[in-house]
């Protein structure tokens, strides 16, 4: 709901270039007959904005679309440096991006599930032709399949997914750009990455070292390759440069790696529903043809 509603609204505000007001009452009337989540809020954005509320705060309280605290603190932002316009349009991208992961991850999981479901139909097919069959063992052989292709998946996902430090140092050359110095960016970056995360965390003592003077190769605390580039930023003066060069290299590898990814699903799932298969005709047949066998 956020990112259709942060749609809409840079749909006319920023492309369409209407005001704030104009753009707010617009979407008010678009959905009004409907009456769902994003009228009501524009109506409530728009309400507070007339009462002279500042438009973080009304983003922050807006009780029918939870914006989050990235959401509102971007927001809160553009208050001061004055452009809304661009905040907005940064925050439709991110979201946007978030929306086409997880389709991304609906659309790999369609197969998978498409596959187990016909191993578990062969499977109970199998032990129903094989007359003595032991339902319970076939379950248990059917938990132990289930399980091991939903650790596949979990995996699969975990590469398809967002990749934080890449929006992390999107949201850092986005504040810089917009006239925040290295060091509070850095900081900031916290509402992209959580609070409670571990990334977070150290992007927030990063912060607190630049502060202090220093250099970004001793501030941050990542791997080899990230050191190199900001040691080569620390040493040609371009430490506002490097987040957006460095977000452009992570998206590069992520996307080969979704690639492959994408390109082993089916192979992967096939073979493994296959030895499944294969192993548990063997366990209740093998029996029977080694009687044949005999006779």
């Amino acid at each position: 709901m956020v990112r259709k509603f942060t749609s809409e609204l840079a749909d006319l505000y920023v492309r369409q270039n209407m005001t704030l007001s104009e753009s707010l009452q617009i979407m008010m009337h678009k959905n009004k007959k409907r009456k769902n989540r994003i009228s009501r809020s524009a109506a409530y954005l728009f309400e507070c904005l007339q009462e002279g509320n500042l438009i973080s705060n009304a983003f922050r309280t807006c009780p029918f679309i939870n914006f989050d605290d990235s959401y509102t603190f971007f927001i809160s932002l553009s208050e001061k440096s004055g452009d809304l316009r661009k905040t907005l349009e940064y925050l439709n991208l991110k979201y946007e991006r978030k929306y086409q992961n997880k389709n991304k991850l609906l659309e790999v999981s369609l197969y998978p599930f498409f596959v187990v479901s016909l191993a578990v139909l062969a499977s109970l097919f199998v032990c129903n032709l094989s007359g003595d069959a032991n339902y319970g063992q076939v379950l248990n052989y059917l938990f132990f399949l289930v399980g091991v292709c939903g650790s596949i998946f979990f995996v699969i996902g975990k590469i398809i997914s967002e990749d934080k430090l890449y929006e992390a140092f999107l949201g850092i050359d986005f504040l810089i750009k917009a006239g925040v110095n290295v060091s509070a960016a850095v900081a900031s970056a916290v509402y992209v990455l959580g609070a409670d995360s571990r990334l977070g965390k150290s992007f927030v003592e990063a912060g607190e070292k630049l502060e202090f003077g220093m250099s970004l190769q001793n501030a941050f605390c990542l791997g080899k390759k990230y050191q190199e580039a900001f040691y080569y930023a620390d040493s040609c003066g371009k430490s506002s440069e490097v987040f957006k060069k460095l977000a452009v290299w992570i998206d590069e590898k992520a996307q080969k790696r979704r690639k492959l990814c994408l390109c082993l699903v089916e192979p992967l799932f096939i073979c493994v529903t296959g030895v499944f298969l294969l192993c548990l005709v063997m366990k209740f047949f093998m029996p029977f043809m080694n009687d044949m066998k005999f006779f």
